[in-house]
Parts: structure tokens; sequence; C-alpha cells
């Protein structure tokens, strides 16, 4: 069995909650089972924060990518937003530390 890189894994989770077959951005309602499954809620992430998060990260990705039509998350902005919710949950370890870490594998 080969090591899954962290790249690897962020994008078999992306891959594994998109909802609808042959579209490749993930939805409301997939992020947020998305967040159900893997645990990333709590006291301090309540489900409507993680709504307000996909709808304020898909935004600010729409004003970088004007000529897009596409609605919902796609692979980059699920890869940012998979960051928020880990911090909060996670928070002793060195977000920074991973985000660069991951960076440089792709």
């Amino acid at each position: 069995m080969a090591v899954q890189l962290p790249a690897d894994r962020i994008v078999a989770l992306f891959l594994r909650f998109l909802g609808v077959k042959g579209n490749m951005r993930l939805g409301p309602t997939s992020f947020r089972t998305f967040i159900r499954h893997c645990k990333l809620s709590n006291s301090n992430l309540s489900m409507a924060s993680v709504d307000i998060l996909y709808i304020d990260i898909t935004r600010s990705w729409a004003n970088m990518l004007p000529d897009s039509r596409e609605s919902g998350m796609g692979l980059q902005v699920f890869v940012e937003a998979v960051f928020y919710p880990a911090q909060r949950r996670f928070k002793s370890l060195c977000w920074r530390c991973v985000r660069l870490s991951w960076r440089t594998r792709e």
C-alpha cells in the first residue's frame, strides 16, 4: 500500500464528498456533510458558521475568477476551506508549517 501525501488525502476527500456525478464542484450540503463526517465541527464551530464559511470562501474565489459561471466549491477552494475548521479544531498544530509543507509537494 502506497503512502498518501497530504495533498492526495485532500483530493480523495474532495472526490468522496462530491454530490452530483460529473460535477467537479462541491455544494453547500456536501461541504456540511464533509465537516460533520470528519468531526471538524464542535462548540467553537457551529454548522451555521460552516455555512457562512462556505459562502464567504466561494464568494471570494468567485471574485478572483469573474468569468467562472459555475457555482460551488472547486478543489482549490476546498483546500483553502479545509484549513479554517481544522485550525479551530486542532489549535496546537503549527498551521503555517502545514500549509507550507503541503504547497511544496504540489
